[in-house]
């Protein structure tokens, strides 16, 4: 009897230890993925995003599912009233009025998250379109076992990405702290800019693409945001 509970005792034992193995290899494999990279078209410097902002948004996600790894998202327009709220939540902090949503600016964005996911390598570059633009790269999500799944992420996690860079703002120099980046944060929060549109496209190797686009464009030499 005792003999039969022993051995009962070393099978559940080694049972609980591959387990408990198994977990943290499974842990470090999509923590380590889970990471998010925006910078300027100049700054080959990858950022990786850790603080997230807690807000309520109304109907903030994009339309990507990343629970389906074989999904073909291609990505597609985002909701104007998340889009608004995301922005104009810190343009509120500065006393900026409230962004409008504009169809043609989300077309604009479209057409350049389309391109950079596609013939632009899924990379990060600037249009040159003549209107303000902020653009975000999210990483795919990688799996130790070889998956790789589309991250999920809202326009509120994004654009409060690009406006932690109010840390990095200096108003009395109006300028960036030393070689830091702060015109993602001054182009939300330009006063001028009364319009925005944004879209989203999903790369062949499951990064995301995030554009949006600004009217009139900020971060005009010389001048201030607010």
């Amino acid at each position: 009897m005792s003999i039969s509970f022993y051995s009962h005792k070393k099978t559940l034992f080694f049972v609980l230890f591959f387990f408990t193995l198994c977990s943290r290899s499974t842990m470090a494999g999509s923590h380590r993925s889970v990471e998010s990279t925006y910078q300027e078209e100049e700054d080959d410097t990858t950022f990786v995003e850790e603080e997230q902002y807690p807000a309520d948004y109304p109907d903030q996600e994009a339309y990507v599912n990343p629970r389906n790894s074989n999904c073909q998202v291609k990505g597609g327009p985002l909701n104007p009233a998340a889009v608004l709220a995301a922005h104009n939540r810190w343009r509120k902090a500065v006393a900026a009025p409230p962004l409008k949503w504009s169809e043609h600016l989300a077309q604009t964005a479209q057409q350049w998250a389309d391109y950079l996911s596609s013939s632009g390598g899924c990379l990060i570059q600037h249009s040159h379109s003549g209107y303000g633009e902020n653009i975000f790269q999210a990483a795919a999500i990688c799996w130790s076992d070889g998956r790789s799944e589309i991250q999920r992420k809202t326009i509120a996690e994004i654009v409060d990405g690009w406006a932690s860079e109010i840390n990095d703002y200096d108003y009395a120099t109006n300028s960036c702290v030393e070689d830091c980046l702060c015109g993602h944060y001054t182009q939300i929060i330009w006063k001028q800019t009364t319009e925005v549109g944004c879209a989203i496209s999903v790369c062949p190797s499951k990064k995301q693409i995030w554009v949006c686009h600004y009217s009139p464009p900020g971060n005009v030499e010389g001048q201030r945001p607010y």
